[in-house]
């Protein structure tokens, strides 16, 4: 078996050799091929990559306008000669010997999902579920609920993918939630999953990405990221109350984020145009009309969802405000708000 590890690279000078060095570390066993999609950078990262490859086979640079990681992915993945293909942050590190255990666990596989830490201000939280071999579609849309709410279906990365289940599925064109997107399509495809419970990577988060920019069309990818998997669970009958919950939890939470994001330093919106577009997202459907509440969500989340139901754009206004406010001057309090039912599941 061949692993190829695609990274999409943007003015990432500072953390490309480390990220480099980290799939490297530690693998005996596995062939693979590391392609480094340079997407237009205006810093040393082309030319760091390019002195890195003159001294490593397994490296492979590829240049693009810049355009976004969902291009970089693409051009990676046309590129890639590997049976499997994992992908990795310009910015992240894969833990020492990761390659050789992913590629054991992957074999016979079309999906292996593992687990990951999320490392901030210097303290690791592991993100998983139990470990599990689905080798039908109904056994892996009964587990759908689980996964999204460990926030193991958020990203593209934390997977090892068979190549030939790509043929076909490419990234969607937008600015947000492409990653979900395209696993929605793979899951839909996918035959057999393997879940493992062991983490292989670590995912570095940075402090301004507690509240992300402003994106006028965020709400518009929320509802069709909800809508998405809510038409997956439906189309075997895994739709249980229980997974309902869960959807309905992470929809709330991304509504709340959007609601947030009005108060980023990107957003250029004058208060009248935000109660415009406040009101806008509280009377879109709801995909979960009727969903129960999740226990498990903590009091933050509880509160919240208070507040969004009663569509007052005044309110939720406020409670936005708030959002944002504590995730600059507590950001430990929010993270540990925004991420309250991974720790109800690790039993934290």
């Amino acid at each position: 078996m061949k692993i190829s590890v695609i990274i999409p690279a943007y003015n990432a000078a500072k953390e490309m050799k480390e990220t480099i060095s980290s799939i490297e570390a530690g693998n005996t066993k596995t062939a693979y091929e590391i392609i480094v999609v340079d997407d237009g950078s205006h810093d040393e990262t082309p030319a760091i990559c390019q002195a890195l490859a003159t001294e490593d086979a397994h490296l492979r640079i590829l240049s693009q306008p810049n355009q976004g990681p969902a291009a970089a992915r693409e051009n990676g993945i046309r590129a890639a000669t590997g049976d499997y293909l994992l992908f990795c942050d310009s910015d992240d590190r894969f833990l020492p010997g990761a390659l050789d255990c992913i590629a054991t666990l992957a074999e016979g596989q079309d999906l292996l999902i593992f687990g990951y830490n999320l490392v901030r201000d210097g303290v690791s939280t592991p993100y998983r579920v139990p470990d599990g071999t689905l080798q039908t579609r109904d056994a892996w849309r009964a587990r759908l609920g689980e996964l999204y709410g460990a926030n193991m279906l958020n990203q593209v990365w934390g997977k090892a993918f068979r190549k030939e289940i790509l043929t076909g599925i490419h990234f969607p064109d937008v600015f947000w939630g492409e990653d979900r997107l395209f696993l929605f399509e793979v899951l839909e495809k996918a035959e057999t999953i393997r879940i493992t419970s062991e983490c292989f990577y670590d995912y570095i988060q940075r402090p301004d990405s507690l509240i992300s920019r402003f994106l006028d069309d965020k709400p518009e990818i929320c509802q069709r990221i909800a809508c998405r998997m809510r038409d997956l669970a439906l189309a075997k009958d895994a739709l249980t109350e229980e997974t309902l919950a869960v959807f309905s939890y992470m929809y709330q939470k991304s509504l709340l984020s959007c609601l947030a994001n009005l108060f980023a330093p990107s957003c250029a919106l004058s208060y009248r145009e935000k109660r415009a577009y406040t009101k806008k997202v509280l009377r879109r459907e709801n995909p979960f009309p009727g969903a129960p509440a999740m226990p498990d969500g903590g009091t933050a989340y509880r509160l919240s969802a208070l507040v969004l139901k009663t569509k007052s754009v005044s309110l939720n206004l406020f409670l936005a405000r708030g959002i944002a406010f504590v995730s600059r001057v507590a950001p430990t309090l929010f993270f540990r708000a925004k991420h309250a039912l991974n720790s109800q599941q690790k039993g934290e």
